[in-house]
């Protein structure tokens, strides 16, 4: 697994994160963001959905459970299954609904199981530290993570 850590002091910043994570992001992709309330989670989302060309405003799912957005690069998924227990891609519907190329951003992960095996997985945490924020991705794509680097 490869690991990379951003500092991000703003809401900007974070937001531009999801932003350049989204540019670079090929295929379709499962974003797993973990972090406490208020961390800066939607927040990213938010930057990913920039990313992808979606033009509406983004919210938190958290009533709704989900949210669709379709951009210009990407359809994204936004899941939030913080007030859920035991959550599943079938329960769901999402093979019934995908539509290519897409990204399925999860918050809460941990009560989100079954995922399809063979999408690209991305796990990022979003932790405060003092007047900023670590941004931590972890993934197989070292070549997405290279490219973000370079762009940080």
């Amino acid at each position: 697994m490869h690991e990379l850590i951003w500092l991000s002091k703003t809401e900007e910043e974070t937001r531009r994160c999801g932003y350049l994570f989204a540019e670079n992001c090929r295929g379709n992709v499962v974003v797993l963001l973990n972090g406490a309330l208020g961390a800066g989670k939607t927040v990213f989302v938010r930057g990913l959905a920039s990313g992808f060309g979606v033009e509406q405003e983004i919210s938190s799912p958290s009533f709704n459970l989900m949210n669709i957005y379709s951009g210009s690069r990407h359809k994204l998924f936004h899941i939030d299954a913080f007030r859920e227990k035991f959550l599943t891609w079938g329960a769901l519907n999402l093979d019934d609904i995908i539509v290519e190329p897409f990204c399925c951003a999860v918050e809460w992960p941990e009560h989100f199981f079954e995922y399809p095996e063979d999408l690209a997985k991305f796990y990022v945490t979003i932790e405060p530290s003092n007047e900023c924020r670590l941004i931590t991705i972890k993934t197989q794509d070292k070549n997405l993570l290279f490219q973000l680097s370079v762009k940080d």
